[in-house]
């Protein structure tokens, strides 16, 4: 979908990228061939602010605006990358001139224009009983799916992991390159920066991140209320620190108080009882927004790996 303002006048945005560029595709996967036509006189704009959705951004908009460009060298673009319910909030708050979007949500102070169709294609286990069945768009309801969540077809710009042995840090990357690999994420698609989060009491990630030691191989901990994060010495340190340099990612440490806080905030705002490891990436992420490392409009996943429940006596008398 192609949309914009109902109460904007923006005619020659949209006669420069939607009218003035017809998009041809044989078939979802195909090429698109791309050509500009002129739809009557009009000035461009000196500048444009486009958005679109991750597989537009990558797939449809750049040719689109370099065939804008070859006809108009000097307008100044540039070029949103964001989910569908960000780009139309772009929109409304006049950050972009001009979205392009995937989802079938509608907003009344928008206009959407269809300018081209896809294909979604359903995938099953080989091993899957579906895969000899002919099925229906009114079957689909019946069959458990697993979706992406509202709003979404992209990675988060951050996660956020408290880390002990480090083997769900390091899983979790390689499992971003592994879907490369298979052609589920294109090779370019941007991954997310990644957060180790260590207790204050046991952290020799962190201070080997920082230059505070060359290794943990002598490091000595302390206690801590997060047992999950009581690792002395990770044997996936080097792996560890690869992912985070790799990532563009950070390492920081949480002091036992802000844990307890953490966990009683998400307790009283979301009415989750997590874990002091949880607690412990609640409570560095607000320090990363406060320090500006982490950005208002960033998508921030946060991974809680367990239960208060758990914690019961490690969380005696902190209340």
């Amino acid at each position: 979908m192609v949309l914009q303002h109902q109460n904007q006048m923006l005619p020659n945005v949209l006669k420069g990228v939607y009218f003035m560029v017809k998009l041809n595709k044989n078939r979802f996967g195909g090429h698109f061939s791309v050509h500009a036509e002129r739809f009557g006189q009009f000035l461009p704009p000196t500048k444009l602010a486009t958005g679109a959705s991750t597989t537009l951004s990558l797939y449809v908009l750049p040719p689109v605006l370099s065939a804008y460009l070859r006809q108009y060298p000097t307008i100044q673009i540039s070029a949103l990358n964001q989910n569908s319910t960000n780009i139309q909030k772009a929109l409304l708050e006049h950050d972009i001139d001009v979205g392009i979007i995937e989802s079938l949500t509608r907003l009344n102070t928008l206009t959407y224009s269809p300018f081209t169709t896809d294909e979604v294609l359903a995938v099953c286990s080989a091993t899957s009983p579906l895969r000899t069945r002919t099925l229906t768009v009114a079957d689909l309801p019946t069959v458990p799916l697993a979706l992406r969540e509202n709003g979404s077809g992209t990675l988060p710009d951050v996660i956020v992991y408290p880390t002990g042995g480090g083997t769900g840090l390091i899983g979790i990357w390689k499992a971003f390159h592994e879907l490369k690999r298979f052609g589920w994420l294109t090779p370019h698609q941007p991954l997310p920066r990644m957060v180790a989060v260590q207790a204050g009491q046991c952290c020799p990630i962190v201070d080997t991140f920082w230059g505070k030691q060359p290794n943990c191989k002598q490091y000595v901990g302390k206690p801590t209320l997060a047992n999950g994060l009581a690792v002395p010495r990770p044997i996936g340190e080097p792996l560890m620190l690869s992912v985070l340099r790799e990532s563009g990612g950070t390492a920081l440490a949480i002091s036992e108080d802000e844990m307890v806080d953490g966990v009683r905030e998400l307790c009283r705002q979301e009415g989750i009882f997590a874990a002091p490891e949880g607690g412990a990436i609640w409570s560095a992420t607000q320090t990363l927004l406060r320090q500006g490392w982490i950005r208002p409009d960033d998508h921030v996943l946060l991974l809680n790996t367990g239960s208060g429940q758990s914690y019961l006596d490690n969380l005696k008398g902190k209340w």
